[in-house]
Parts: C-alpha cells; sequence; structure tokens
C-alpha cells in the first residue's frame, strides 16, 4: 500500500474541520493547498485525491515549501511531511509559525515515529 493510499479518507474526515474556525467562527474551505512530500509518488496520489475544488503546489523540499508560501500567500493548507531531505518537516512548521503567514498545517507523520505527533501539534500542525 502506498503512503497517500492511507489518506483517502482525508476529505471526508478532516474536510467538516476546515468549516469551523477559532472560537467557531464559519471558515471557507481552504481553495490553494501546499503538498510538502520527498516522495513524487506521494505527491502525486494526493493530488489525484485532492484536484477537485482545489488549486494544488507541490514541493518536494522544506526549501521550496517556505518559497512558495512567501510568494503565493492564498495558500490556506499546507500538507507537510515532516520527513524532507534538506530540513525537517517540524523546522518549515516553526519557520511558519515564526514568520507570521496565516496559513493552517497538517503534518504528515509517519505511525511508528513516537513523539512525532506531539512535537507537530506543538508546532501548530
Amino acid at each position: 500500500m502506498r503512503v497517500w493510499e492511507k489518506y483517502v479518507t482525508f476529505r471526508t474526515q478532516c474536510h467538516p474541520a476546515w468549516q469551523i474556525g477559532e472560537g467557531g467562527d464559519l471558515l471557507q474551505k481552504p481553495r490553494k493547498l501546499l503538498i510538502v512530500d520527498r516522495q513524487s509518488e506521494n505527491r502525486e496520489g494526493l493530488c489525484a485525491l485532492l484536484r477537485d475544488g482545489y488549486k494544488l503546489v507541490t514541493a518536494d523540499h522544506g526549501q521550496d515549501a517556505m518559497a512558495h508560501l512567501e510568494q503565493e500567500p492564498d495558500i490556506t493548507l499546507a500538507l507537510i511531511n515532516m520527513t524532507l531531505p534538506d530540513m525537517e518537516g517540524y523546522r518549515v512548521l516553526g519557520q511558519i509559525r515564526r514568520g507570521g503567514a496565516q496559513v493552517r498545517t497538517l503534518a504528515l507523520v509517519e505511525a511508528s515515529s513516537p513523539g512525532s505527533r506531539e512535537q507537530a501539534l506543538a508546532l501548530g500542525a
């Protein structure tokens, strides 16, 4: 099973959460998504799942992801794999928060990595 196949239920499970903001304010669903993953098959699989109704931007490493976020302020959600070739996804999350970007983030972590979920949540994912 490819990694992206684990996210087949992504839209149905996470979509309602996109509708509620802090304090219960209704928000529009993300219109432009950034998918950051070092493996092309994961990026392609997620794009195949999410292409209907969304503008998609992809990056295969952290520096490219940060460049997209700086140059394209209309990105509203970033799906970031925590294992990237040039920097850890945790570092990308930290830079996003320190830079004040108004983008929601979803961390893609390996289930076998102890503490990955907690570390990503602490960085705002």
